[in-house]
């Protein structure tokens, strides 16, 4: 990947340094956001979709946002459900800012969409 072209699609050239073996959990991916000195962060709204990248770092997830679109488009389209990947990957060390402190914030999100009255 090149730090000049960090789009959806562009080349890489292997696993980034962050998380493990190409997996980041989030709390890693805000750690990382937190401590590295230029980091531009992207949503892209056509696939509810952010990503970030710094240097030739390029890093997609999921956040409360990106969620909350997915878990919509489920209540609005009366899908069955939702497959939550790994409960583990969530922010478990809190190291990400939200507006309600929980260990799952994801998760929590998607709760609170598919069971609300609206």
């Amino acid at each position: 990947m090149s730090s000049l072209n960090n789009d959806i699609g562009a080349p890489a050239k292997d696993l980034g340094h962050c998380g493990s073996l190409g997996f980041t959990s989030y709390s890693e991916l805000c750690w990382f956001n937190t401590h590295n000195l230029v980091v531009h962060e992207t949503y892209d709204k056509s696939t509810c979709s952010p990503y970030l990248s710094s240097g030739t770092e390029w890093i997609s997830y999921e956040n409360e946002t990106s969620i909350a679109c997915k878990a919509l488009y489920v209540k609005a389209h009366q899908l069955g459900g939702v497959m939550i990947f790994s409960l583990n990957t969530d922010d478990v060390k809190s190291y990400c800012p939200r507006a309600y402190k929980t260990k799952f914030p994801l998760v929590e999100t998607v709760k609170s969409i598919l069971f609300s009255k609206s």
